[in-house]
């Protein structure tokens, strides 16, 4: 009977403590790559005055065409205009897109450059669902890359998440949402709870099976 409890009280505990490493590898790994792009990058947002400003040789403006429910936002880039207009519903909390609502600007200095001649631009657009985002990074020779992202399938470039969540989203996770879905630390302190538990469950059935040997030995 002590073989039998002792066994069950073993592999649950090794089933508890496989079933908890997943998330807290993820949460670990979610730290890692924040602390990565803080030793890479230093983003810094920048505000538009009159829906308009002057960043890394570039002219960024946006272009409102005031409708009664909204506004219809056009983004123009040295003059150029960049996508399809983005219709914008009147604000109920006195914020505006300039302020990272609907288009953000930031300015991204990598941080093994002594000066800022290569410093870029990024514009991030945000659709009304919050589903999809369209990154435009600018160089200072005014061409520009664009990368197009969804909620479902993210980038591979941590530095596009960093911006969403600067942005618009600060519940994204770069490769897992688990550190941020419930907005408390219960996210990472329920599995390791779990796992130490399951690791206590594991070894007492194991010592149990150990004693149990030996004195049958015996």
């Amino acid at each position: 009977m002590k073989k039998i409890s002792s066994t069950i009280l073993l592999v649950i505990g090794i089933l508890i403590i496989v079933g908890t490493l997943n998330p807290i590898y993820l949460y670990y790994k979610e730290n890692s790559i924040i602390k990565e792009l803080t030793q890479l990058y230093t983003v810094s947002n920048k505000d538009l005055v009159n829906n308009r400003i002057e960043l890394n040789n570039n002219r960024i403006e946006i272009i409102e065409d005031t409708k009664e429910s909204g506004a219809f936002l056009q983004l123009v880039l040295n003059n150029v205009k960049l996508g399809d207009p983005i219709f914008a519903e009147n604000a109920t909390n006195n914020l505006t897109y300039a302020k990272g609502v609907w288009i953000a600007v930031f300015n991204i200095h990598e941080n093994s450059q002594s000066t800022d001649a290569n410093d870029k631009t990024a514009i991030v657009v945000m659709t009304a669902a919050q589903k999809n985002w369209t990154i435009y990074y600018l160089d200072q020779d005014q061409r520009y890359e664009v990368r197009h992202i969804s909620i479902d399938q993210k980038s591979q470039d941590y530095l596009d998440t960093l911006l969403i969540k600067l942005s618009s989203n600060p519940m994204m996770g770069y490769e897992s949402d688990i550190g941020y879905a419930s907005g408390s630390v219960s996210a990472l302190m329920i599995p390791m709870i779990l796992c130490i538990i399951g690791l206590a469950m594991a070894l007492i059935g194991l010592v149990m099976l150990c004693r149990f040997w030996i004195r049958k030995k015996k």
